[in-house]
């Protein structure tokens, strides 16, 4: 028990901070500024594989990174909408999905820092694009009859390079069984082939596993699309961030598409409730755990064990 001595002056001290808040306020940024400098560094790391496109965002995101006050000017987020506009539409029938969303994004950006409520905008615009781009993921999963029976994730495990690892290692497929279906593609897709099909060799785990991955994905798909389309105030508002957070490491873990996570964690980051302390951290640190995934785990994967 303490007590107070009569003559002294009363001492109060100041109510200590969490963690989270400490890190906050470490960055000596708001919202809007943090979310601009993480969007400078995806357009500077992962933009584009075209010089053409790559230099002049690079040059843009360094200016935007040495000189911060250039973060709210409107004009860097318009160049940069336009030059990765540009990009993606000479590059429409083979860029990534994502790169659509960066210009999206970028665009949002644009309209932010425009605006005199620039957080409420950005996080306005977060949620639409994070919500209308898993809408239109689900809706073109139920439309495709070799994503629904499995044949999708089943592919890519014995073909696709960024799953190959996971289907050695966890589902059972041997080198000889690879090399067998390689040479059946290559049958297939030989300019003198009259093939009309072939039959790839597989595994009961490869099954199993492209089973489990096809309703997972279409599941957490539909709860994020779901959860960020329907407006949802109070706690259960942060059940959006939950979902994404359980959404961007899971995926991105077997599917390195690295830019892809960056662009949903920042408009996660940009759409989190004011209030909350913890989740901005959480966004925070998976924006920089996921570069771990960068590492060679799938000579690890090899050596697993049977699914």
């Amino acid at each position: 028990m303490s007590h107070a001595i009569p003559g002294e002056a009363a001492t109060t001290s100041a109510p200590r901070r969490s963690w989270s808040d400490e890190l906050l306020a470490s960055l000596h940024v708001d919202r809007f500024e943090l979310c601009a400098t993480m969007s400078l560094l995806l357009l500077m790391l992962y933009s584009s594989g075209a010089l053409r496109v790559r230099i002049p965002l690079t040059l843009v995101a360094v200016l935007g990174l040495l000189l911060p006050r250039l973060k709210r000017e409107p004009m860097l987020w318009f160049i940069a909408f336009v030059i990765t506009l540009v990009g993606t539409f000479q590059e429409r029938f083979e860029a990534d999905n994502h790169k659509y969303l960066l210009s999206y994004w970028c665009l949002a950006l644009f309209c932010a820092a425009c605006a005199r409520e620039p957080e409420r905008v950005l996080a306005v615009s977060a949620r639409a694009l994070v919500g209308g781009c898993f809408a239109f993921a689900v809706f073109w999963k139920l439309v495709s009859e070799d994503y629904l029976d499995g044949s999708f994730f089943r592919y890519a495990l014995l073909q696709d390079p960024r799953f190959q690892s996971v289907g050695q290692g966890v589902g059972q497929v041997t080198a000889a069984m690879a090399e067998l279906n390689t040479a059946a593609l290559h049958a297939l897709t030989n300019y003198d082939s009259t093939l009309g099909s072939v039959q790839l060799v597989s595994t009961p785990a490869v099954d199993r596993l492209a089973t489990l991955m096809t309703r997972w994905t279409l599941g957490i798909e539909l709860a994020v699309a779901l959860v960020f389309l329907v407006p949802l105030r109070g706690a259960v508002a942060r059940s959006r961030d939950v979902l994404l957070l359980v959404f961007v490491p899971s995926t991105y873990a077997l599917a390195p598409v690295l830019g892809f996570g960056w662009v949903l964690l920042i408009m996660g980051l940009a759409q989190c409730e004011e209030d909350s302390r913890l989740i901005p951290v959480l966004y925070l640190l998976a924006f920089v755990c996921i570069q771990v995934y960068r590492f060679p785990w799938g000579s690890l994967l090899q050596g697993a064990g049977p699914f």
